[in-house]
């Protein structure tokens, strides 16, 4: 997993060492479609730890989004995990 696909020999690595590279974005929607009700319990432990300054949940969404993590920021804008959050 990294935000750097263009550095990495894509190619070999999918096809002779069988290593898939993927975006983070990719992955952490990976985890979420896994399982969305934990995946929303994560995101609401993750704000509940964060306390100086403590995060709202549009502040979350906020440093997603700012992190590239582009599909992950606007799952957590749906309207029904924005209530689990």
């Amino acid at each position: 997993m990294t935000f750097n696909l263009k550095d990495f020999a894509v190619d070999h690595l999918r096809d002779d060492l069988a290593i898939e590279v993927i975006h983070p974005d990719s992955f952490v929607r990976d985890l979420i479609d896994l399982n969305e009700k934990r995946a929303a319990g994560a995101f609401r432990e993750l704000r509940a730890r964060k306390r100086h300054p403590h995060w709202e949940g549009d502040e979350l969404i906020e440093r997603a989004r700012r992190a590239g993590l582009l599909q992950t920021a606007a799952w957590l804008e749906g309207e029904d995990v924005r209530r689990l959050l």
